[in-house]
């Protein structure tokens, strides 16, 4: 993550990361839905290691660890981004979920992940591609890398779908 952003959030004490997440079923619904069109069944991450990146203020964490994997370690750089985060997960207690304050590319472990999810963090990085090979460096033999990525031109339509569905609500 950019130090530049991570400290502009910091400095500001915000989050750039909100979701309506009052209907969880719905929520759970849109997050099985990209599970399901990634080629990922959500049964795969049942009993295995998640390493997540960018999980921002932790709404769709709430999905990934209700799919409870055996262990799930989240990374991310804002403050109050992983304060919100280990808040939204505290309803899994006595699952191994470990929230880690670190920039992406300072994070370090001992073990390799069944499935590293990196979601929507990697646009606007300084170094995307060598962030890119830090993060595949979790990933055990025949696991799973997952990484989104969007552009300006694919960003265009989410942020008209955004405008849009606020102003029919």
């Amino acid at each position: 993550m950019s130090e530049s952003f991570v400290e502009f959030y910091a400095v500001h004490n915000i989050s750039p990361v909100a979701q309506d997440i009052s209907d969880l079923e719905k929520h759970f619904q849109r997050r099985d839905s990209l599970f399901r069109a990634l080629g990922l069944v959500p049964a795969f991450v049942s009993d295995r290691s998640v390493l997540e990146f960018g999980p921002g203020s932790g709404h769709n964490a709430i999905y990934m660890a209700s799919l409870s994997p055996k262990r799930y370690d989240l990374v991310d750089g804002n403050p109050k981004g992983v304060a919100e985060t280990r808040g939204r997960l505290e309803v899994f207690p006595g699952k191994k979920i470990e929230v880690h304050f670190a920039l992406f590319e300072h994070f370090r472990a001992d073990t390799k992940f069944d499935l590293v999810w990196a979601e929507g963090c990697l646009p606007l990085q300084e170094q995307p591609l060598p962030l890119l090979k830090h993060m595949s460096s979790f990933v055990q033999h025949g696991g799973v890398l997952c990484v989104s990525i969007n552009n300006g031109i694919s960003y265009l339509s989410e942020t008209i779908r955004r405008l849009f569905q606020r102003s029919v609500l």
